[in-house]
């Protein structure tokens, strides 16, 4: 049996570089604060995209947790 990898945050095991791993914790922060705002102000999608809190391409995103790792294929 090989010994598996363990990483102290989730990034770590995803990203190709610590300077990844942490751009992808920053922004994955910023999300968690935006959603939280909007579902905290019971806003619906368009009012944050009104509100010019996030373009609407993201919102349904933000609001889901999804974030995009954009990789540089080889």
């Amino acid at each position: 049996m090989t010994k598996a990898d363990t990483f102290s945050i989730v990034w770590d095991a995803i990203a190709d570089s610590p300077e990844q791993a942490a751009n992808l914790q920053a922004r994955a922060g910023l999300m968690r604060q935006i959603a939280a705002i909007i579902k905290g102000s019971q806003w619906k999608q368009a009012d944050a995209v009104a509100r010019r809190v996030v373009f609407q391409s993201r919102v349904n995103d933000l609001l889901r947790g999804r974030v995009h790792v954009e990789l540089e294929v080889a």
